[in-house]
């Protein structure tokens, strides 16, 4: 058995080893779980109102746990009629993944490394300013935040006030097939790879919900579905919305 190791590095490890061969292999993932994340992101920019003075008033779009980019390369094809009035940026803290990340993008994007490929900062801290950011969005990322509240609350942070807004796309623990894959999940990081308190989990609506309130945001709204993977797996999946106050 490998040394005892957190979480952190085990989420270094894991994506470090899989980024080369990532969107090939969980395409059938990705591409339908991205869907309702990506629609929603897109009415909240198109409901705006049209910036006064572009391109400073850009909308900017920070997706967290950005991976190679996929959610953010969906984005700027769904708003490219905008003329560059959409900010994509990406944060992720896996460089190996960030790396595949730029080699994909054909247009201009910041992706910045959240915590600077260190395995010891936890992924969800932010470089960024304070009321930075117009819209947070997260996909298929939530379930590695060890600490849920403060990952939560570091997004609100970067929010801006006025109409800042969240969108957290996930595996959802209302289903028993979410259930099922974690705990084999937690077996193989924890005793097969030898990771020591690794593979947080996902979290039930309900939990999702509470854990969105006690971070201080309003208007939090939910969605659990199940999105059809891999061609005849109906995974789990809630969405939930919410704005800064």
């Amino acid at each position: 058995m490998a040394p005892s190791r957190g979480v952190y590095q085990a989420i270094h490890d894991e994506y470090r080893d899989m980024a080369t061969w990532y969107d090939s292999f969980w395409a059938s993932y990705t591409d339908p779980v991205l869907r309702r994340p990506a629609e929603e992101v897109v009415r909240i920019i198109r409901r705006r109102p049209p910036p006064r003075e572009p391109p400073a008033a850009a909308v900017t779009v920070l997706d967290v746990g950005a991976g190679t980019g996929a959610l953010l390369r969906r984005l700027r094809d769904e708003t490219s009629d905008l003329g560059g009035l959409v900010a994509l940026v990406g944060a992720e803290p896996s460089g190996e993944m960030l790396e595949q990340a730029r080699r994909k993008h054909t247009v201009p994007l910041i992706l910045t490394c959240s915590s600077s490929n260190s395995p010891d900062q936890p992924p969800e801290d932010l470089p960024f300013a304070d009321e930075s950011t117009d819209i947070v969005v997260s996909t298929s990322a939530f379930h590695f935040f060890v600490d849920k509240v403060d990952a939560l609350r570091e997004m609100r942070r970067v929010l801006k006030r006025e109409g800042g807004s969240l969108v957290i796309t996930d595996w959802c623990n209302d289903y028993l097939l979410v259930k099922l894959y974690h705990l084999l999940e937690r077996i193989r990081w924890n005793f097969a790879l030898g990771y020591s308190e690794a593979y947080p989990g996902p979290v039930t609506s309900e939990e999702m919900a509470k854990l969105v309130r006690d971070a201080g945001f309003d208007n939090v709204r939910i969605a659990t579905y199940r999105v059809r993977v891999f061609g005849f797996f109906f995974w789990g999946t809630h969405t939930v919305t919410a704005t800064k106050p």
